[in-house]
This record gives structure tokens, C-alpha cells and sequence, in this order.
């Protein structure tokens, strides 16, 4: 037989992850250079347990190999794990041919079925609808505002357990595809699970990113971090409530990146906290709650001793940070103005265009 490169590997179940009883969703990706036709096979303790779905679309991997056998390259299976004891097992994923070939092992993991780990986002009953609304809010403002299309390839920084995703799953079509990145491991798992297994366009990736208050284990620094992607990969970047946690230093080198990533011509939505000195001004004469009191070159905090807790940002500084990193504001900048409390029910926005 023809000697043929092998090329795979298992999104999930991510290593050492602990596993609800019931079932697991497994999802990875798997191609041979000379063929696309493969069987594959799912074993615990290596025992087969089930065969996977194969042949799903993966835009991510046919980015990287650019052949016709990687694009239809994914794979799904969801795994019962009734009769397997609480404790440790190996998950472990093979991958064979039509031929007489031997199997082929794609990747094999470390889980621990555990009792009591929650399988969806930790929401009390009335949060669910206030979820849905935010996530449906943000994408009308996508659309409206920004100028959104279902076609679009889209890339959110900090997706959190995706109730943005969720409402743009209704949104986006089987021409536009959707990435998101988030430093937590336990909010990827639940998107995985729960929305890329229903819509294979839509990707979910952890970064291994320091930040004190979200990932103290994060192995990289976000002011030099490089976002796993391509360059003039996305139309469309959109963050919430990330650049709140970020210190100056790692913000600007999160534009850099979104600028980079961006096509020309893209566009990116980013949330703030900001101020100006007639913000400051309307905020001090209405007696509104400003509560960032302590005051450094470009930014406040509400407690330096915590920087990433909150971080609220001058106007001018991000204005230059847009202007060195290629990105054109698209005026106005969007405050939002308080209530008749002084309390802000969201935060101000930018749009720009990456020339």
C-alpha cells in the first residue's frame, strides 16, 4: 500500500478532565494525505466503547493543511458512561482506513467520572432568560451597528459560557463560521459540548493566558501572548467585558492581534468602561457613581490592589492605541449613560475598521 501521511488529534475531552455521569461528548478531528474515508473508533480502559460520526466539516483544519481530506475531517461521538465505575480512566481515540491497515492512534486522554460535576452553566432558573436577552441584545447591536452578516467569519475574545454564541448560532449560516477563545477550561468544555456539537462551524479553543483574577495557572503573559490564529483570517472581532480585566500593556497587545487577525476592511466591537473629562464632569454634577477613584496615567482602578477586578480607561489613550494599531474608530464612540441611580446596566463601545 501506498505509504499516506496521517495527521489527527481530540478537542475533547480536554487531559485530566473530570466527567458528570451520564454521557461525554468527544470531538477531534482526524485525515489521511491520500483519502478521507476513515472508521473511528472510541475506547475507555481500552475496551471499544462506540464508533464516532465522521466527516464533519472542519474550516479551522482546512486553514491549515488546505487539502480536500482535511476540510471534511471532524468527527463526534457522544459516549455512555453508565456502566463505568467513579474514578480514573483512559480515553482513547483510533482511527483506521478501508484497507488492511492497522488502526492508527489519533490521541488518548486522561478522565475522571466524578458525581458532581455540573453539566450546564452554573444560571439560576431566572438568569436563563436574562442570558438569552443579553446574548440576543449584543447581536442585534452586531448586526445594526457594525453591520454583522451571516456569512461572516467571526472571532470572540473571552466567550465565556457563550451566551453570546448562542444567539449568534441563530444567526450565523453554513458559509459564515464562528471561533471563540476563553482562558478558562471549564466554560470551553460546556461550549464544546453544548454548541459545537450542534453547529460544526462554530469553534471554541482555550488559551493558556495569565490573568489574576480569571487563569492565576495561565502559562503566557497576555502582553505577548499571539492568538492562534492566521493573519486576515476574520471579518468580524468582537469582545465583552474584556478589556475591563486587562492592564494597558495587555490590552494594547490585544489590539495588535485583533489588527492583525482582522482582514482589511474587517471590523472589531469592543466593550470599555471609559471616560473623558466632560464624562467626568456630567458624572460629577448628577452625582453619579463613578466608583474608579484611583487615578494612574491612563486608566483607574476601584482597587489597586486588584487591577484586573475593574479597569476603566481614558478616552485619548485608546484612541492612540486604535490609531497605532491600524484601526479606525468609527465615530461617535457609544457612552452609556446611567441611571437615574448612577448605575450602568452595560458597558460603552467602539466599532472600528482595520484599513
Amino acid at each position: 500500500m501506498v505509504n499516506r501521511n496521517f495527521e489527527g488529534n481530540l478537542d475533547i475531552p480536554l487531559d485530566n478532565q473530570n466527567i458528570s455521569p451520564g454521557f461525554m461528548l468527544t470531538k477531534g478531528w482526524a485525515f489521511e494525505s491520500g483519502g478521507k474515508d476513515l472508521n473511528i473508533d472510541i475506547c475507555i480502559d481500552d475496551s471499544f466503547v462506540t464508533r464516532a460520526h465522521y466527516g464533519l466539516p472542519r474550516y479551522d483544519i482546512f486553514k491549515k493543511f488546505f487539502t480536500n481530506p482535511s476540510y471534511e475531517s471532524g468527527f463526534i461521538a457522544r459516549i455512555p458512561l453508565r456502566n463505568f465505575d467513579f474514578g480514573n480512566h483512559k480515553l482513547s481515540v483510533y482511527a483506521k482506513d478501508f484497507s488492511n491497515d492497522p488502526f492508527r492512534e489519533v490521541s488518548f486522554v486522561k478522565i475522571k467520572k466524578k458525581g458532581n460535576v455540573e453539566a450546564n452553566p452554573p444560571l439560576a432558573a431566572g438568569q436563563v432568560g436574562q442570558f438569552r436577552k443579553a446574548g440576543q441584545e449584543y447581536l442585534e447591536i452586531c448586526k445594526s451597528m457594525a453591520g454583522l452578516r451571516p456569512n461572516e467569519k467571526i472571532l470572540e475574545i473571552g466567550c465565556g459560557m457563550g451566551r453570546f454564541s448562542l444567539a449568534f448560532s441563530r444567526y450565523i449560516d453554513s458559509n459564515g463560521s464562528y471561533d471563540a477563545i476563553d482562558t478558562m477550561p471549564k466554560v470551553i468544555e460546556y461550549c464544546l459540548e453544548n454548541i459545537s456539537a450542534k453547529f460544526p462551524n462554530f469553534n471554541f479553543q482555550l488559551i493558556d493566558v495569565y490573568n489574576e483574577e480569571y487563569n492565576k495557572q495561565g502559562k503566557f503573559n497576555a502582553s505577548e501572548y499571539k492568538f492562534p490564529f492566521e493573519s486576515n483570517t476574520f471579518d468580524f472581532v468582537f469582545l465583552y467585558s474584556v478589556f475591563t480585566h486587562l492592564i494597558p500593556k495587555d490590552l494594547t497587545n490585544y489590539l495588535k492581534e485583533i489588527s492583525r487577525v482582522l482582514k482589511t476592511g474587517g471590523r472589531c466591537l469592543i466593550s470599555y468602561i471609559l471616560y473623558n473629562e466632560d464624562r467626568l464632569q456630567m458624572l460629577e454634577k448628577n452625582k453619579y457613581n463613578f466608583p474608579y477613584t484611583h487615578k494612574f496615567d491612563n486608566y483607574r482602578l476601584i482597587d489597586p490592589k486588584k487591577p484586573e477586578n475593574a479597569i476603566a480607561y481614558d478616552e485619548n489613550f485608546i484612541r492612540q492605541s486604535y490609531k497605532e494599531n491600524n484601526l479606525e474608530i468609527q465615530e461617535p464612540i457609544h457612552y452609556i449613560s446611567p441611571n437615574k441611580k448612577g448605575e450602568r446596566k452595560r458597558q460603552d463601545f467602539i466599532i472600528a475598521y482595520k484599513k
